[in-house]
Parts: structure tokens; sequence; C-alpha cells
């Protein structure tokens, strides 16, 4: 019977945690540029997402120390450092990406079909959003209009653009009046452009 030295660093956490965080930050970009909105629940998520990582590369590592081979044959160099790369790491990363993408899923399915809790929050914003709108188009009538108000103007046509972004995709959840006053309220967006 062969009895195996342990590596000096198997099981490294320091490796493991590195690489954790750089899959929370790879997560949080893939996640940032598809989805607008839910980004503080994915935030706070990701930050539940290292110690998860963590423990499935614990896991992972006892896999790979009971499955590694004593010796690893290769018909070259490379061969031999991709097979030396693979059983070093090679295992805790194939899981722990597995389960970094099951809880992805998880994540983004939950923020694309969140309840709309407070839908009068957001008709409010809108007509926030409208009267300021309105106070820098009378500013530019009368010929007061600066530089800033351009830029807030600017500002204020993204923020409409989500918030009406946001209530089209709950659109189905919508009662027969909130319908109707949220296409009342693209009319006149189109009116502002």
């Amino acid at each position: 019977m062969l009895v195996r030295k342990a590596d000096k660093n198997d099981g490294n956490f320091i490796e493991s945690l590195i690489f954790a965080i750089i899959c929370v930050i790879i997560a949080n970009i893939i996640f940032n540029s598809e989805h607008t909105s839910g980004n503080g629940l994915f935030l706070f998520l990701s930050i539940l997402f290292i110690p998860v990582i963590l423990i499935v590369w614990a896991i992972a590592n006892a896999i790979r120390r009971a499955i590694r081979p004593d010796v690893v044959i290769s018909s070259g160099f490379w061969g031999l450092l991709k097979g030396k790369i693979f059983w070093r790491i090679g295992p805790q990363v194939i899981l722990s990406l597995i389960v970094l993408a099951i809880l992805m899923n998880c994540a983004v399915s939950y923020v694309e079909n969140r309840p709309v809790e407070d839908i009068e929050s957001l008709f409010f914003k809108l007509e926030t959003i409208f009267n300021e709108m309105h106070s820098i188009v009378e500013l530019e009538r009368t010929g007061k209009l600066t530089p800033n108000h351009e830029a807030r103007y600017n500002q204020l046509e993204e923020e409409l653009i989500n918030v009406l972004e946001e209530l089209v995709k709950h659109e189905k959840k919508l009662t027969e009046d909130e319908r109707l006053k949220l296409y009342e309220m693209i009319d006149k967006f189109d009116t502002y452009k």
C-alpha cells in the first residue's frame, strides 16, 4: 500500500477565498450588465455567495484528495503542467462554478419575477419626474435654461425610462386603471422628447 504525503498547501484557504471573490466579481459584472433592477439585492446575495463557495471548495477539495492519482503521467511538459494544475484546483473550480451558476440562476429568476409591492410608489415617482421635466421645459421656453438644467433633464429622462420599463415589465399585474395611467404616462413622455 502506498501512502501519499499531503501537499504542503493541500486545500489552501487563501486560494479558495481568492477564487470565491473573483467569481463574485465576475457574477456581479454579468448580472449588472443584464439587469438594471435588483442590483442592491444581488450585491447582498453576492456577499452571501462567498461563504457558500468556500464551503463548496472545501467539499470539492475533500473529493479531490480522495480520488486524485498518485502519479500524473503525460507525454510532455504541457500535458504534465495541465495535469498538475487540474489535480491541484480542477475539481474545486468545476464544482464551485456549478454551484455559483445555480445560485446566480436563482437570484436572476427572483429579481425578474419578484412582485412589485408598491406600484403606486412607481406612479408617484413618474409624476415627480414629469413635474420636474415640465419645469425644465418651461425654463427652456422662457430662455432661462442653463447647462445644469440640461444635464438634469437628461438624468431625469434616464430615470423615467427605468421606471417605465419597471412598470411595463409588470404590466400583467396592473389593474385596468393603472394600465391606462401607464399608457398616458408613455404618451406624455413621447411629447417631452
